[in-house]
């Protein structure tokens, strides 16, 4: 009974109690990772430093460090830095000319050529020896690669998608500025039509023509970073309850008791190849059930008490976002978010006297929060917010069901 009581205590606070841990959690856990790494400042001076590696998916334009350990929080900017490393990446300033056109057909350019803006901002470098290799991120819409070789001044190698007569074109200048640029070995001529516009392939031909010079190569990255993906499967159990108002006549409001029932899935999850690891997507295919039973009308002076039955079973498919936090090296605490598609399996609302009601529900959201280990085992609370079940019918409303469920994951298929 006590049980019962404090499950409905839950309920109807919904799910005040998961978002507080929810902003406790990030309050509490979010980890700073600081790396040993330096920055070079106006002056010329070098000062190693402790650097937050954040694993940059787009180029920043500042970043933080601290002199120890202990030191405080400070911040570099591009108007004080002119370059700073940390965990093999090195961003270094330069004043460009840089082409921002889009590459989404609806804001393509109509022109041809590029359309250079002078702009300063930290250029990671891929690539150093006689000629150097650059690269700049904002978004998936922004991708933009620079070279610079000996004291000659940095150019984009310019790729620019346009549009004339409402096709796509396309400008691979890039090439002719690499043949044009980087002369000491025949074999590029030979491929050049080939070469695209890729980390893999311009680090190859840039890496080829520094060997050619018989000049020292160093690679800060020697591909663009992918995802991973992983597959776990989950179980656990579900605190649900359900109630709801009948417009006709509210002596047939229903509230159903709580009740604990299993469920079993699998979860498909991609680690997205950024921010070291710290975001991914998911979807996660569950069949979950809820069945019981109650009486509606027992308060009434005029109807006869009915019972009704509820067989509520479906597949639900939850897309969510999932942040991590990380403890350790082996240990990580998490967050996430999804939306729930919800596709019901012969489920019914089961009448005494009248006539039975398919159960039609509309989608929910969700709010977890959980613990992994190693990559392997993974346990997680989560709450739903109230489902509509009674969707189709106008004389019932406020038909939510809603309920925790605690789950455990096992890794079956991913990286470790």
């Amino acid at each position: 009974m006590k049980k019962h009581i404090f499950a409905l205590f839950l309920m109807k606070n919904r799910l005040a109690l998961l978002i507080g841990l929810l902003f406790l959690s990030i309050n509490a856990f979010a980890q700073i990772s600081f790396e040993k790494g330096y920055f070079i400042d106006n002056s010329g001076k070098k000062t190693d430093c402790l650097i937050k590696n954040a694993d940059w998916q787009n180029n920043p334009s500042d970043f933080k460090y601290k002199i120890t350990e202990n030191g405080e929080n400070r911040t570099g900017t591009l108007q004080d830095v002119q370059e700073f490393f940390v965990a093999n990446q090195k961003f270094v300033r330069f004043e460009v000319q840089i082409d921002l056109s889009s590459s989404y057909p609806e804001k393509m350019s109509k022109v041809r050529n590029p359309e250079f803006t002078k702009e300063t901002l930290f250029l990671k470098t891929l690539l150093e020896g006689k000629a150097n290799l650059y690269f700049y991120r904002k978004g998936d819409d922004l991708l933009r690669y620079f070279y610079k070789t000996g004291d000659s001044t940095i150019q984009q190698l310019v790729s620019k998608n346009y549009l004339t007569d409402g096709q796509v074109k396309s400008n691979w200048y890039y090439r002719q500025q690499i043949v044009q640029t980087l002369v000491c070995d025949t074999k590029i001529n030979t491929y050049i039509n080939q070469l695209t516009y890729t980390h893999k392939d311009l680090i190859k031909v840039f890496t080829q023509y520094n060997e050619c010079l018989g000049k020292k190569v160093v690679l800060y990255e020697t591909a663009r970073k992918r995802g991973k993906f992983i597959l776990n499967i989950k179980g656990g159990m579900n605190l649900a309850t359900f109630s709801g108002k009948n417009e006709k006549n509210p002596y047939f409001d229903v509230n159903f008791p709580t009740k604990m029932a299993f469920r079993i899935g699998a979860e498909l999850e991609y680690i997205l190849p950024f921010n070291k690891n710290k975001w991914s997507i998911f979807v996660e295919p569950t069949f979950q059930y809820y069945k019981a039973e109650t009486t509606m009308g027992e308060n009434s002076q005029y109807l006869n008490p009915q019972q009704i039955r509820l067989n509520y079973q479906s597949i639900e498919l939850p897309v969510g976002l999932r942040y991590y936090m990380f403890l350790t090296n082996r240990s990580k605490l998490f967050i996430n978010v999804a939306y729930i598609f919800d596709y019901p399996q012969g489920s019914n609302f089961y009448f005494d006297a009248f006539q039975d009601l398919t159960i039609n529900p509309k989608q929910s959201f969700a709010l977890g929060i959980g613990y992994n280990y190693d990559n392997k085992f993974h346990i997680e609370l989560r709450g739903i917010t109230p489902r509509e079940l009674g969707g189709e019918y106008s004389y019932w409303s406020d038909t939510n069901y809603q309920y925790f469920t605690f789950m455990v994951g096992f890794n079956v298929l991913g990286f470790k």
